[in-house]
């Protein structure tokens, strides 16, 4: 029998929505498996031993994943049935052709995760009730991907991302405030109570912030976390130099595992490393990106636009030591959006990417 490939294709990602796509996403390029998937034999690049499986692989779930398998997966079209599972990498299905030969479909984000006993598993991005016996007070999770994700049922509840060498946990008490030119607090929109709404891979905060018209949004893909703050209004405040003054979106973030922010060399567009606590890089944090959602949907019909086709504003993005945790700021010029031009919903994307290389 023949054992060659005969084709080389390129698959699609996980559902993701039109506009999500146009911002940039930048991955982690490390580690061939999460810390945790690793087998305690392994060496990490570092040097050091790798920890042995702790409880973060649960049970696996049945395969196929509907996200890989779907309309508008990756693996869409072809018979789960003709896969060769032996032959599995974090990018890669080979599957079995009539005639003796094999066609390997390599993707470019990965669809495999490596489980405890060292077996490729289907990664499901699927946002589930949280049963993994961990992180109770956070009743939703994803729990077979490259990391594991927990989402409260209130706005206020924040939520965790982890492996088990890094936990970051993001607060509930994060907030939205304008700022005068002088640095002063001009008003301030804390969160609100607002409920979660599940829809497959996507968490909805509507109305996730007190007296501004701001929701907020989770989204998991096959490689990361999308975290947004969708504005549907623009605020309601008289400011005397709105060219000076800033709307902030600011994030309490904590490392109760250990490990450092880090900002990169870029002033104040830099992106901000993730260290875990000897020192690799596990995420990366890009730096802020704000857009209108029209405009974002609407370049999708324009053949070779760029980034510059969008109505971006110069976002400042800035990192504060407090408490013993992290204060993560995205500064955004007030003036832009209070332009009469302006077309809202307005994203503002704080988004933290932890995944494999692909």
């Amino acid at each position: 029998m023949r054992n060659r490939t005969t084709a080389l294709r390129t698959g699609r990602l996980c559902t993701v929505p039109a506009y999500l796509r146009l911002v940039g996403v930048v991955l982690l390029a490390a580690l061939s498996a999460p810390v945790w998937a690793q087998k305690a034999v392994s060496t990490q690049s570092n040097g050091r031993a790798a920890a042995a499986p702790g409880p973060m692989s649960p049970e696996q779930p049945a395969e196929p994943s509907p996200a890989l398998w779907g309309a508008d997966g990756a693996f869409a079209g072809r018979n789960p049935e003709d896969e060769v599972v032996e032959l599995r990498g974090p990018s890669t299905k080979q599957f079995q052709n009539p005639d003796g030969t094999k066609t390997a479909v390599i993707t470019l984000s990965p669809v495999h995760y490596r489980t405890a006993t060292g077996a490729w598993q289907e990664i499901q991005p699927i946002i589930k009730p949280n049963d993994s016996g961990i992180h109770a007070g956070h009743p939703f999770a994803v729990t077979h991907h490259l990391f594991q994700a927990f989402f409260g049922a209130s706005a206020t509840d924040g939520y965790v991302v982890e492996t088990e060498a890094l936990r970051i946990e993001v607060s509930g008490a994060s907030e939205i405030r304008v700022e005068g030119a002088d640095g002063r607090v001009l008003a301030r929109y804390s969160r609100s109570t607002a409920r979660a709404r599940v829809v497959d891979n996507r968490i909805d905060y509507q109305a996730a912030f007190t007296e501004i018209a701001a929701d907020e949004r989770l989204t998991v893909h096959c490689r990361g976390l999308k975290h947004e703050v969708i504005i549907r209004r623009p605020p309601r405040i008289i400011v005397a130099d709105a060219q000076a003054a800033k709307l902030v979106f600011a994030e309490h973030i904590r490392l109760p595992l250990g490990g450092c922010l880090v900002e990169t060399a870029g002033g104040s567009s830099s992106a901000i490393e993730v260290r875990d606590p000897v020192g690799d890089v596990a995420a990366m944090i890009p730096p802020t990106t704000t857009y209108e959602i029209g405009t974002a949907e609407l370049r999708q019909d324009i053949v070779g636009a760029t980034d510059a086709d969008l109505s971006r504003p110069p976002s400042e993005t800035r990192l504060r030591n407090v408490d013993g945790g992290y204060v993560l700021e995205a500064a955004i010029p007030l003036e832009w959006l209070l332009a009469p031009d302006r077309q809202y919903p307005v994203v503002i994307d704080p988004t933290i990417n932890i995944a494999e290389a692909s």
